[in-house]
């Protein structure tokens, strides 16, 4: 058994429109038999309306946008990441 574990690549893509527009997307690859993610949602944080879709095991999420942000987190992109059975929530 390898100490690494091994995913697909997940991706992001940008596409801008226009000056003030832009297409953000991402896949997240995990194991098949981790629960899809929640339909995105729309939550009050702050000042801010977020508009992103929730892990269902977690609560967390991963790209998220408001109307003035968009952001997307990929994690472990230079090194392996090692397994971990003791994580409780998404990093």
């Amino acid at each position: 058994v390898l100490p690494y574990r091994v995913w697909d690549m997940c991706t992001v893509s940008f596409h801008r429109i226009d000056e003030q527009n832009f297409i953000l997307a991402s896949n997240r690859d995990e194991y098949a038999t981790r629960p899809e993610p929640l339909f995105p949602v729309i939550e009050r944080h702050g000042d801010a309306n977020i508009l992103f879709p929730k892990d269902g095991p977690s609560g967390g999420t991963w790209i998220a946008c408001s109307a003035n942000m968009a952001g997307c987190l990929i994690n472990g992109a230079s090194a392996p990441q090692r397994e971990n059975n003791g994580y409780s929530r998404s990093r």
